[in-house]
């Protein structure tokens, strides 16, 4: 498969573009797995925060999801060669997939194929991601393991830093993204299936949660600066909410 350079991409809603400063890399990892992986490219979908409005102010990197008609080992270790470069233009390495491992992942890697569904933009080839197959037992179930996983990490993330305020910084944002992808899975169980920005997001689950989820809610802000109240915040909300999930399983026994 051959894209044309000046191919439109398919988005999912007018107001899901790329930043200007993000048009130009992205461009350039199309072009290089076009060059490298010829036929067996088959899509290209970029996701996750590259398209919030906010993400220009953060120092998050580009996500993308390739699907290739086969995997090829030597491909890949071509375009880790580029890694570095793509790196310092923001971009992360992309996700490597093909259609039958989309096809019969839905089960065990709901919320992952649930956060590219949501929010997505196909750059090149076919848009894999536009129907996806999510039974709400494997979704219910992921969530719920999900939240344990994030208090593990939590809870190890301090042991491992020592506690340097500086080192629980880069932790918690990423547990606090990782976090908001399970709240949308956690929404998506409650019939709001369409995507919502993080502020909306948090406002839907503190309903659910009863309370206020401030440790979160300055978390994934852009620019929060991050402190050792804000962990123990974070913590303690993603410990409520966790006893939340866990009691809608329960109920639902």
């Amino acid at each position: 498969m051959q894209a044309s350079a000046t191919e439109k991409p398919i988005s999912t809603g007018p107001s899901c573009r790329l930043p200007a400063g993000m048009e130009r890399p992205l461009a350039d990892l199309r072009d290089l797995l076009e060059a490298l992986a010829a036929d067996d490219l088959l899509g290209l979908t970029v996701f996750g925060p590259v398209l919030e409005p906010e993400f220009e102010k953060s120092d998050l990197g580009a996500t993308t999801v390739m699907v290739l008609r086969k995997i090829d080992l030597m491909m890949i270790r071509r375009l880790a060669t580029h890694g570095p470069h793509m790196a310092r233009m923001r971009v992360a390495a992309p996700l490597t997939m093909t259609p039958e491992y989309i096809a019969s992942s839905s089960d065990s890697f709901p919320l992952e194929l649930l956060e590219i569904h949501q929010r997505r933009l196909t750059l090149c080839g076919r848009d894999y991601f536009e129907q996806i197959n999510i039974q709400p037992e494997h979704l219910r179930l992921q969530c719920e393991r999900e939240f344990k996983r994030i208090l593990i990490r939590l809870r190890q993330g301090l042991l491992a830093t020592g506690g340097k305020v500086d080192f629980l910084v880069d932790l918690e944002r990423d547990i606090a993204l990782q976090t908001l992808r399970t709240l949308r899975g956690m929404l998506w169980l409650e019939g709001r299936k369409d995507y919502l920005p993080a502020s909306d997001v948090l406002a839907a689950c503190e309903s659910i949660a009863g309370r206020k989820l401030a440790g979160l809610r300055e978390a994934v802000r852009p620019d929060a600066e991050g402190s050792w109240d804000e962990y123990e915040a974070v913590y303690q909300d993603v410990e409520l909410l966790a006893t939340k999930m866990d009691g809608q399983t329960s109920d639902r026994k």
